[in-house]
């Protein structure tokens, strides 16, 4: 019995960590976000008291920014950029 809920407890721990899974490579996303995003802002917007509070949160900004000043960002692209931020920054 023991080990059945100790088995359990590792189960729900790892899927409790792998919700906020974030995917994409971050060296290639660091190069995209030093080629455009610091054009606009920078690192300070990140650890700003009203900064992104969620994963989603986050694609949807780097979304909106790919959108908005048309960049052209593949899915790819946008998961790379949410990588590197989410690893540097956010840590969701």
């Amino acid at each position: 019995m023991k080990t059945v809920l100790a088995l359990t407890l590792i189960i729900c721990s790892t899927t409790a960590h792998s919700a906020e899974l974030v995917l994409g490579d971050a060296s290639k996303g660091k190069q995209l976000h030093s080629q455009d995003c610091v054009a606009c802002h920078d690192s300070s917007v990140y650890t700003r008291p009203d900064r992104i509070k969620s994963l989603s949160g986050l694609e949807q900004r780097v979304q909106m920014c790919s959108t908005m000043l048309n960049k052209g960002y593949t899915e790819d692209d946008q998961a790379n950029i949410v990588r590197y931020l989410n690893d540097t920054h956010y840590k969701f």
